[in-house]
C-alpha cells in the first residue's frame, strides 16, 4: 500500500493567527483555490484518511478527490487532528488570562504509532490511501531520530507528498 501525505490548505488561522477560531477554522478563498488547483491525475486513491477539524475536511471537499471513477472510500480519522491547543478565557469578566494546552511529544508520538498501526492492518485491502491532515501532526508522523534529535518533514498549504509503502501483513 502506498500512502500519500496531504496537508491542508490556507487556513484563517494561517492569514490571521490572531483569529479565536483557531481550532477549526475553515479555510481561506486562496486555500479554496489551492484546493480546486490540486492534480490528482495521477492517483487512484481507494482511501482518504483525513482528520475531523474543518479545513482538512473542506480541502478535500474543494479538490478534484471526488470527480474520480470510482470514488475512493473517505473516512474521519481522529488520529489525524491538529495537537491540542485551547485557548481559555477566565468566566469572572473582569481578568482575562490565556491558557495553551498542548499534546505532549509522548502523545504525539502514541497517536503516530496507533495510526501506523491501522495503516498495516489496512494493507491488504487497499493500493493508495491519502492522509490529510496538519503540518505539525505530518511533521511528527514522518520525523526520524538521529542521535537524539528528531527531524521530520514540513509540508507547506496545500502540498501533497508520497510517505511510505506498507508491505500486506
Amino acid at each position: 500500500m502506498e500512502v500519500y501525505l496531504l496537508r491542508h490548505a490556507e487556513s484563517e488561522y494561517n492569514v490571521d493567527p490572531l483569529n479565536n477560531d483557531f481550532i477549526d477554522c475553515s479555510i481561506t478563498s486562496n486555500g479554496q483555490q489551492q484546493a480546486a488547483n490540486l492534480d490528482f491525475s495521477s492517483y487512484s486513491f481507494d482511501l482518504i484518511l483525513c482528520s475531523p477539524l474543518r479545513r482538512c475536511r473542506q480541502t478535500v471537499e474543494y479538490s478534484s478527490l471526488f470527480k474520480s471513477t470510482p470514488l475512493p472510500k473517505f473516512e474521519i480519522c481522529s488520529l489525524l487532528r491538529e495537537q491540542i491547543k485551547a485557548k481559555c478565557d477566565l468566566l469572572d469578566g473582569e481578568q482575562t488570562e490565556e491558557i495553551f494546552l498542548e499534546e505532549t511529544d509522548e502523545s504525539v508520538d502514541k497517536r503516530v504509532n496507533e495510526l501506523k498501526n491501522d495503516l498495516a492492518t489496512k494493507s491488504s485491502l487497499y493500493k493508495q490511501v491519502l492522509l490529510v491532515s496538519h503540518a505539525d501532526f505530518l511533521w511528527n508522523l514522518t520525523s526520524y531520530e538521529v542521535q537524539n534529535e528528531k527531524f521530520g518533514r514540513w509540508l507547506n498549504n496545500c502540498e501533497l507528498i508520497f510517505w511510505k509503502v506498507f508491505e500486506t501483513l
